[in-house]
């Protein structure tokens, strides 16, 4: 199947995982691959070979990656390929060397466990500040994506609800 908005649109679950390729299409663009996943879920894959072993790259899920920059993804993946360059392996190797991302819940969590719970008579008390205040507004966001004005508003809502 050639694969169009409208044809990936109408992929179907089924009980387990399915993989589509795009058929009858230039040499360039063989190997794209549309994974439906039971849940309705469908993500763009691109397999390949890389000095006779069999690959797959993950793309994107549909629709937030259109088919276009699929193809787009595909024609730079071919390009390493062509450069004697695994892009497997350099996702890899990116992962290894990209700075980890917490959220605000597991920092708050990291730092109870090394200070609070050692240095404080009562640590219930500030696990439980955290919990009522700081967790359930901001605790499921990335650490580095908060912003003073999202500490003022925290702030703000303790101080309006009559709390020191």
């Amino acid at each position: 199947m050639r694969f169009t908005d409208r044809s990936i649109k109408a992929l179907k679950p089924r009980r387990t995982r399915y993989d589509i390729t795009e058929t009858s299409v230039s040499a360039d663009r063989r190997g794209l691959q549309v994974r439906v996943y039971p849940t309705g879920r469908k993500v763009f894959q691109f397999r390949y070979q890389f000095k006779g072993q069999h690959r797959r790259i993950t793309i994107g899920s549909y629709p937030e990656i259109s088919l276009a920059d699929a193809h787009d993804s595909q024609y730079r993946v071919r390009e390493s390929l062509r450069n004697g360059v695994d892009p497997v392996r350099e996702r890899e190797k990116e992962r290894e060397h990209a700075p980890e991302v917490k959220t605000v819940r597991e920092l708050a969590n990291e730092w109870i466990e090394r200070e609070v719970n050692h240095k404080r008579k009562n640590p219930g008390e500030v696990k439980r500040v955290i919990e009522k205040d700081l967790l359930p507004r901001i605790g499921d966001f990335d650490a580095s994506s908060i912003t003073l004005r999202d500490a003022v508003k925290l702030i703000d809502a303790v101080m309006d609800r009559g709390a020191p």
